[in-house]
């Protein structure tokens, strides 16, 4: 990496352009949204130890949070008309313009004994910094920088493999899982509680229909008129609990189809084969 650079709205710029340092390189774009500047630093000398790449990935983050909508570029080439120079040159700690936000990067706990297995090992890495939101090309190259320094001398990677590695995570990075923040989660929670809501009215309204179509076909019923809860429930394949809680709402919706169907006939008559437990001459 030879410039930090990215690019922003004009609006944007105009608003934080006078806090930033003088661009080593600026340029205005036009597109369908609106007009965008590219400014590009130029560094005094090129990102080659872990502890620098991630101060680099610390800074975008760090303008990621004030400037909306900013877009990086890593891999900036400064070639073309419509670039104003100035010249200047920084290093990384004169682009500390923004408070960091200080999050650590989850330890490397799986490393690469070889370099037939650095691959699998730094995708694995990069999961769970993409799960953390910590995924950029900076901190990857910073993460691989540490994982092959760990490895023989005669196995290390030279850098520019380093960069193809970390350029090809992150093509791949798109549908990895990213841990979802305070208010994601309440709204996952508040969505999957809905749903599931939902589900279970679902199946307790079809759990009714079973107990009333089992009650009807009067297999259940005992003599003494009152229903067998222990052989419904066995037949359903139900607790003994979900039958007696069911149970009385059941009777209830037959008793009223009963008098919204057969409103002419004798009430009492109707409801001898469906009593309840405590005497034959007891109603619903």
């Amino acid at each position: 990496m030879r410039y930090f650079s990215f690019t922003m709205g004009a609006g944007e710029w105009k608003r934080w352009g006078s806090a930033l340092p003088l661009p080593s390189f600026k340029k205005t774009l036009t597109s369908h949204n609106g007009q965008k500047i590219q400014v590009a630093y130029e560094l005094k000398y090129r990102p080659t130890k872990s502890n620098e790449w991630y101060f680099i990935a610390d800074l975008q983050r760090s303008y990621q949070s004030v400037i909306n909508g900013v877009r990086f570029d890593d891999h900036l080439v400064i070639e073309g008309n419509g670039w104003e120079s100035t010249g200047e040159l920084y290093t990384l700690t004169e682009l500390k313009v923004f408070p960091t936000d200080g999050r650590a990067y989850p330890p490397i706990i799986r490393w690469a004994s070889n370099k037939k297995t650095f691959r699998s090992k730094a995708f694995t890495y990069a999961k769970r910094l993409k799960y953390e939101g910590l995924l950029s090309f900076a901190s990857m190259m910073g993460a691989l920088i540490v994982i092959n320094s760990k490895m023989k001398a005669t196995e290390q990677h030279k850098a520019r493999t380093l960069e193809r590695l970390t350029n090809d995570i992150l093509a791949q990075s798109d549908e990895w899982v990213v841990k979802l923040s305070k208010t994601g989660l309440t709204a996952l929670r508040s969505d999957l509680g809905q749903k599931r809501g939902k589900q279970l009215s679902a199946e307790k309204q079809d759990r009714i229909h079973q107990i009333s179509n089992a009650i009807n076909s009067g297999a259940f019923v005992k003599p003494s008129g009152e229903i067998n809860k222990s052989k419904l429930a066995e037949f359903l394949g139900v607790d003994r609990r979900t039958i007696y809680n069911l149970l009385p709402f059941v009777l209830g919706v037959i008793m009223m189809l009963i008098l919204w169907i057969r409103p002419t006939h004798d009430i009492n008559a109707l409801f001898t084969p469906y009593l309840i437990e405590g005497g034959s001459n007891t109603t619903i």
